[in-house]
């Protein structure tokens, strides 16, 4: 479900996290009742610019839509902070773990934000760390702009093929002659009793197929 506020959108998104013992309901309104445990909510907003102090809750994320500098934000307890990139540690081997304190989720133990082919999500350290190893180990496919490249292409290869199949679906239709009307056979038997002719059933299927 997605809402806009001028410029900015919001999507309401959710992660399912593996270990099954986090429940975290969002403190905003959430269209969705059904929070179990080993699932976490939150919103993702979307607009240009870095994000403003006025929206956000804790476990929030934001992406900045500039193009060709797009950036990726996450509310840490009252304040957007940046996401550049995945922990170097975890890509190249090389590099200190203090970085995952900067990338922690305000209030679930072991939860980092992480940028996949699923999308931005909040994930464990063992999860980031097998996703990236069966990925890719190059630093520069990481950094957030690369990450949100794709993510915002692979988005828009679904749309595309979305629309290429509606319209398929509606081109199908169009050489069934469907459009919606139910057929009328003049060869099939006429009702006993009935004093139908069969031109006048061809009258019929003319004016129905001529709206």
């Amino acid at each position: 479900m997605g809402r806009s506020n001028g410029e900015i959108t919001m999507l309401e998104r959710s992660t399912v996290f593996t270990n099954g013992t986090h429940k975290f309901r969002h403190p905003m309104s959430y269209s969705s009742d059904n929070i179990s445990f080993g699932q976490i909510i939150y919103h993702e907003f979307r607009g240009f610019g870095a994000p403003s102090e006025g929206i956000g809750d804790p476990g929030d994320v934001y992406i900045d839509l500039t193009p060709e500098r797009y950036a990726l934000y996450f509310m840490k307890d009252d304040d957007w902070t940046q996401w550049y990139r995945v922990p170097r540690e975890i890509v190249s081997g090389r590099g200190h773990t203090g970085i995952w304190n900067e990338l922690a989720h305000p209030f679930l133990a072991d939860t980092y934000l992480f940028v996949g082919d699923g999308g931005i999500l909040w994930a464990t350290r063992d999860t980031i760390r097998h996703t990236v190893h069966s990925t890719s180990r190059i630093l520069e496919y990481w950094e957030a702009t690369a990450c949100i490249e794709r993510l915002l292409a692979k988005e828009e290869r679904t749309q595309q093929s979305s629309r290429t199949e509606s319209l398929k679906r509606c081109a199908d239709d169009h050489a069934d002659g469907s459009h919606g009307t139910k057929r009328i056979r003049i060869d099939d038997p006429q009702p006993e009793g009935s004093n139908t002719s069969t031109n006048e059933l061809r009258s019929e299927v003319s004016r129905l197929y001529s709206r």
